[in-house]
């Protein structure tokens, strides 16, 4: 932000040269005279020597014309080393700053690679993410849809086993009793029940026709509703399955795990809740059903109930109980079919919800660790940043501090207007190329704390970068002086904001001069962040001026610019009486309305503003000011 009076074409004029005649007359009489030889080795020579010469009677007193172009000579010479000193500095500088502007350009891209890769990756997990929720959300209605057509499934097995098993019971041989039954039989005697060892027979013909009944009922329903889900379900499933595997089957995703899951050590929970679930989805449908039945039906025909069952048929007068046939009926008709179908889709509702988590806990173990992983190579890649900018940054000012010194020479400073502790103001005196001196002051920034010099260096860097803007500190040049302090030329302010006593329509005049010295900064690429009363300062005509020397400046990247545009919420707040808060608020957050805020637009402006949310732009925030300014 050079505004700077000289030309650019300064460069281009001739050099004024003392000429080559002048410099061959005196050396020459210095030959004639035998101060030096003829080799031209003149650099030691020295005014002393020259006294020697005259009082050794080498050059006559008349000769006083000599010493005027000696003295001449030695100063022009002086001058010209001078500035090829100061031109082989600023060579070596510019060298070193196009070395740093290279390595900076390089981390800043990587940097920018990085927030492209997570906004990719994000989106890569969110198509991956919608895919799975839609194949969860069809297969659930398609399952649920199938509900008539299980049930069928579960009657007509159970009838079917009913019919083959009242022939078959018959061939049923119980060649010896179990010794589950005899223990059994044993506890139904000590109660005085049943004492006798046909029982025992006939209990174990009922577990053995019970056992018949489950397996049969079992393998009938699991192999039709297996066929089902493969027949009728999986080729309307088996597209959204795909979809939602390309969805996680993206090189920069799998690049992304690698790290992630190379960083924590394993894969298995990735594998086992993403593609690995996916792929087995039918197959772990079909295994949830396996359980859920098996689980069921011996639920139905628990051993005490087959106990109970025996007992109550048995008759004890006779010794004989009822025929196998009969004994297969009676048990069949225990199965209730809209129980095991109820019991079947469950089991299939619970299998996909189950998945459907693992898949989620998976995503948000992706985005998290991912997440963790961006935010330390962005720390990382940040603080090599920052360490590459103040170098940057000490280059840049260096570079301009010598060319500023070349074309205008040396700046001289007027009376002491203001003292702080690292830095001080003082009046411009006439010169240095500046069209109004007396509007211009100085700045000196003391280099007593290094940590202090170095912010203070790099805020000028970013400050000099920034585009025009009346509303933003003009800044004209700068110079290192002996003590290595730096000097830097700046428009000159009457007071600052924190000082200044101001009317209704002068406080939204500064808003809206704030306003826009902050969007002239976002257009330069960067982030004030740093906006405070003291830091905004108004000239002798009026002209609202943000100090862009206090700045600690960043990058623009997303979400930045809430944090100036809070700022500037903060400084509305303030201009109308109200406490300024050293912290951010969410959207939800209700702020006090101060008493000296009577305009409802500027209010609802003032908590937009300190919300910072999505639908505030600096562009609509001066669209507002300017239209409150032009209804006072």
């Amino acid at each position: 932000m050079d505004t700077a009076s000289d030309d650019e074409s300064e460069d281009e004029r001739p050099h004024q040269d003392p000429g080559p005649s002048k410099a061959t007359t005196v050396l020459n009489d210095l030959k004639r005279h035998g101060l030096i030889e003829e080799s031209n080795k003149f650099y030691g020579l020295s005014f002393k020597k020259v006294k020697q010469a005259r009082t050794k009677k080498y050059i006559s007193e008349s000769d006083g014309s000599f010493l005027e172009d000696f003295e001449k000579f030695k100063t022009d010479l002086g001058h010209r080393l001078d500035v090829d000193l100061k031109m082989s500095s600023l060579r070596a500088v510019s060298a070193f700053l196009k070395c740093h502007a290279r390595g900076f350009l390089c981390f800043f891209q990587k940097q920018q690679e990085l927030e492209e890769r997570e906004e990719e990756l994000h989106r890569i997990l969110q198509s991956a993410r919608q895919s799975e929720k839609s194949l969860f959300n069809k297969l659930t209605t398609l399952v649920e849809e199938r509900r008539d057509e299980i049930q069928g499934i579960v009657t007509d097995s159970i009838e079917s086993v009913t019919e083959s098993l009242k022939w078959s019971a018959r061939d049923i041989k119980i060649e010896r009793v179990k010794a589950h039954d005899i223990y059994l039989a044993s506890n139904l005697s000590k109660r005085g029940l049943i004492q006798d060892d046909e029982f025992c027979r006939y209990h174990t013909l009922c577990r053995e026709i019970r056992n018949c009944i489950v397996n049969k009922v079992y393998y009938r329903v699991l192999t039709d509703v297996e066929s089902l889900l493969e027949d009728d379900v999986a080729p309307v499933m088996w597209p959204k399955i795909i979809n939602t595997i390309e969805a996680l089957d993206n090189p920069m995703l799998r690049r992304s795990i690698e790290t992630i899951y190379h960083f924590i050590g394993h894969q298995s929970d990735y594998r086992e809740g993403t593609r690995s679930s996916l792929t087995k989805l039918l197959f772990s449908l079909v295994a949830a059903v396996k359980m859920s039945l098996n689980k069921e039906l011996l639920k139905v025909y628990q051993a005490h109930m087959i106990m109970n069952f025996a007992v109550e048929s048995y008759d004890q007068q006779t010794g004989c109980g009822d025929a196998p046939e009969v004994i297969v009926e009676k048990l069949t008709s225990y199965m209730d079919g809209g129980n095991l179908t109820s019991c079947i889709l469950q089991a299939c509702n619970e299998r996909m919800q189950f998945n459907h988590t693992s898949f989620s806990q998976s995503m948000n173990q992706i985005e998290f660790l991912n997440r963790e992983v961006q935010i330390n190579v962005n720390e990382e890649v940040g603080a090599t940043i920052a360490m590459n900018i103040s170098k940057l940054a000490m280059l840049e000012i260096q570079n301009h501090a010598l060319k500023f010194e070349l074309r205008r020479g040396i700046l001289e400073m007027g009376n002491k207007l203001a003292e702080g502790q690292h830095s001080a103001i003082y009046e411009c005196k006439p010169g240095w190329r500046l069209k109004n001196p007396e509007l211009c002051a100085i700045r000196v920034i003391k280099r007593q704390n290094e940590a202090v010099w170095k912010k203070a260096v790099t805020a000028l860097y970013y400050a000099f970068n920034c585009k025009d803007s009346k509303h933003l500190l003009g800044i004209h040049g700068w110079m290192f002086t002996d003590d290595d302090d730096l000097s830097v030329v700046v428009d000159r302010a009457e007071t600052n904001l924190e000082k200044a006593v101001l009317s209704q329509k002068e406080k939204l005049g500064v808003a809206l001069g704030v306003a826009r010295g902050i969007n002239a900064i976002h257009s330069s690429g960067f982030i004030y962040n740093n906006l405070d009363a003291r830091n905004v300062l108004i000239t002798q005509d009026g002209t609202v001026k943000i100090n862009v020397c206090k700045g600690k400046y960043e990058i623009l990247h997303a979400q930045a610019s809430d944090i100036d545009i809070h700022q500037i919420g903060q400084l509305l707040l303030c201009l109308h009486g109200g406490e300024r808060s050293k912290r951010r608020h969410s959207s939800s957050t209700r702020w006090s309305r101060p008493p000296g805020c009577s305009n409802d637009k500027i209010w609802r402006l003032t908590e937009a503003c300190l919300s910072a949310n999505d639908n505030i732009s600096l562009h609509a925030i001066i669209r507002d000011l300017e239209a409150a300014l032009r209804q006072c």
